[in-house]
């Protein structure tokens, strides 16, 4: 048994069917070139709408993803911030369980002990300040007073001239000041030893020669 449809019906069904089409390409637009080999064609959302991808995202690479991650081959990536000046540029704050250093011995040349850290130490002064764009209060140091003295602990953008600090990058003074400060009071603990040995003498001395007497 066929049903037949009115021209009314069909009208409404296909101006409701162009409808839902027109709303649909509305949301997105597509992209502008092919994609590069071994790649699937796919809407690109330029709209306010969010989108979703299961899998790896890799950009500024046109070779194969190997990691179900997002991956910038090549670029700045900024996080809250339109200008990023650095690989990783996050305006805000990063919260982590860990934050690893590259340190291996087999990436460094040129290695040599780290000369007159306590006395470079007591250069620094800690501060305490309030950031101008959100009104935190916070503690640290002043990037351009570590310049003078650990040039090697700061970063200048290139783009804007600001400084940041690599406060990890202190670690290795500090550890080579409590060192010299260890020594010290080795070096000290031992005069005192060897004066208190001198009085033991000395009141040994004048006990013998009371009972001389």
């Amino acid at each position: 048994m066929y049903m037949r449809l009115s021209s009314k019906t069909i009208t409404l069904v296909s101006a409701a069917a162009i409808a839902l089409y027109a709303s649909a390409a509305l949301a997105w637009t597509g992209p502008t070139q092919s994609p590069p080999s071994g790649n699937v064609s796919a809407p690109v959302n330029l709209s306010n709408n969010g989108q979703i991808k299961n899998g790896g995202l890799t950009l500024n690479y046109t070779g194969t993803a190997t990691s179900n991650g997002l991956i910038v081959y090549a670029g700045y990536t900024g996080l809250n911030t339109a200008t990023p000046a650095y690989t990783l540029d996050v305006n805000g704050t990063v919260r982590a369980t860990a934050f690893l250093y590259s340190s291996d011995a087999r990436m460094k040349e040129d290695v040599a002990p780290l000369a007159n850290a306590l006395e470079k130490i007591t250069k620094l002064e800690g501060v305490t300040f309030t950031w101008k764009d959100t009104g935190h209060r916070d503690i640290g140091l002043i990037a351009q007073d570590v310049q003078k003295v650990f040039p090697e602990a700061v970063g200048e953008s290139k783009t804007t001239g600001m400084l940041s600090l690599a406060y990890g990058n202190l670690v290795a003074p500090l550890i080579e000041a409590v060192k010299t400060l260890a020594k010290h009071n080795d070096n000290q603990d031992k005069d005192i030893a060897a004066l208190k040995a001198q009085v033991a003498q000395l009141e040994a001395q004048v006990a013998a020669l009371k009972n001389t007497r």
